[in-house]
């Protein structure tokens, strides 16, 4: 929440107004797009002989939710780096953001 936060603060700082509202639109849609295909998909979570595990989830484990965030928020972060002119840096930044989502997944 910090990040998103920070990222919508800073479109709003540099007049970013669209990719602030981009930003929470897209992370608005996350959820409903859990929702939507965690039933659809109906993937069982790994089986587990970890005996520390104190609770069990009753709902599947693919798409994962942190995993749907992530890709979203970086994702968005990557393109909104790549839309905002030509400098030399937004490539490279685009490319850590990008990492950044796939390291979460």
């Amino acid at each position: 929440a910090v990040l998103v936060v920070a990222a919508v603060a800073l479109f709003l700082v540099f007049g970013r107004r669209r990719d602030a509202v981009g930003l929470l639109a897209v992370l608005a849609g996350v959820g409903p797009v859990e929702l939507v295909f965690k039933p659809l998909l109906a993937v069982p979570r790994p089986a587990t002989a970890d005996l520390t595990q104190l609770t069990t989830v009753g709902t599947p484990g693919f798409p994962s939710g942190h995993t749907l965030r992530a890709v979203g928020l970086f994702g968005f972060l990557a393109a909104a780096a790549l839309a905002g002119g030509s400098a030399w840096w937004r490539w490279p930044l685009a490319a850590m953001l990008v990492a950044a989502a796939v390291a979460v997944g």
